[in-house]
């Protein structure tokens, strides 16, 4: 039998709490200039290299979180590219992220 130094549960407590303010902060800095076009621009770069704290957000989450985009939105963007809301970003192909940044860089 191992001796583990902590529980199991409160290691994935504490790791599910490191991405969840990491992700808050990604959020924050999204929204950060104030600008749309700006938070769309930042987005673009989320979509170019998706990091490991915006992996397990989905679609639909992480495009309401661009300023003046609402639920209604979102869909609407999802649909025009034939995505699932909630599919993450992290499970999404290159091609999948292509159409989505074009699609932002469309609605500019």
């Amino acid at each position: 039998m191992t001796n583990y130094t902590q529980p199991q549960h409160m290691v994935a407590l504490a790791r599910a709490n490191k991405i969840r303010l990491a992700r808050s902060n990604r959020k924050r800095w999204l929204n950060a200039g104030g600008d749309r076009h700006e938070a769309i621009r930042r987005a673009l770069m989320v979509l170019s290299g998706i990091p490991w704290d915006m992996e397990t957000c989905s679609i639909g989450k992480f495009l309401e979180s661009i300023p003046r985009v609402g639920r209604t939105k979102m869909l609407n963007i999802v649909h025009d590219v034939l995505l699932n809301e909630h599919k993450n970003l992290g499970d999404m192909t290159a091609r999948q992220r292509q159409q989505l940044a074009d699609e932002l860089r469309r609605r500019i």
